[in-house]
């Protein structure tokens, strides 16, 4: 597991002290999610399959099957996402999981559509005042 702060697009994992930041809001993650996590960015683009995730998580493997990483995977998601946010984390059919290697730009994309939309949205509003004003005579 990486050491330094790790920043890919709107998320930000520091391995030190534990934290995430996710759009700039504070991501509460339990233990697991934060290692799945901090594994994935140290290496976007690489698929790291189910039953490796388990071998590197739960070595003892107590009343665990390969789909509980996808449930732990899946609140992992949702932690991080909030809504409509791009998805971070891709999965590859009959592979595993991979961190998403154009993430930052996907982001970016998404930033910029919220920018425009924000900036539409305002134009309507002023051009719904000038319509309501009272016409002056």
């Amino acid at each position: 597991m990486p050491t330094a702060i790790v920043s890919i697009g709107g998320i930000e994992v520091d391995p030190t002290s534990r934290i995430v930041h996710s759009s700039g809001r504070l991501v509460r993650l339990g233990e697991v999610e934060f290692k799945l996590l901090a594994l994935l960015v140290s290496a976007p683009g690489a698929v790291f399959s189910r039953e490796r995730l388990v071998e590197e998580f739960w070595p003892d493997r107590i009343f665990l099957d390969v789909r509980t990483v996808d449930q732990k995977i899946r609140r992992l998601r949702s932690a991080l996402i909030r809504g409509v946010a791009p998805d971070p984390i891709r999965s590859v059919r009959g592979k595993g999981y991979k961190f998403s290697e154009t993430y930052a730009t996907d982001y970016a994309t998404w930033l910029d559509k919220g920018r425009k939309r924000l900036h539409l949205e305002e134009i309507a509003r002023r051009r719904k005042r000038v319509k309501d004003r009272p016409e002056q005579s």
